[in-house]
């Protein structure tokens, strides 16, 4: 059953109906949402180095290590950072 045949089936019992265009549109934007929290949740899990988090925050990574060293930057046992940190330290 393609679109055009489900939505004549919808008119034909009286649910609320949407043209063709608005169903596509509704659909590519749902689409379009779901990549943006797929990404979105990539990122909050994903570990940074101490290299990628002196770029994201424009500093030195020297600085990033003495941070770390001055218990300023909270990492994982395996050194690196989570992105919640980094958000935390976006926020000073």
């Amino acid at each position: 059953m393609d679109i055009l045949q489900a939505l004549k089936i919808v008119k034909q019992h009286g649910y609320i109906v949407i043209s063709k265009e608005e169903l596509l549109n509704t659909i590519e934007i749902a689409v379009q949402r779901g990549i943006e929290l797929y990404k979105e949740n990539e990122k909050k899990n994903k570990l940074y180095s101490k290299k990628e988090v002196a770029h994201i925050l424009n500093i030195s990574p020297s600085t990033i290590s003495r941070w770390v060293k001055q218990g300023k930057i909270k990492t994982t046992a395996e050194g690196y950072i989570t992105y919640e940190e980094i958000l935390r330290l976006l926020s000073k």
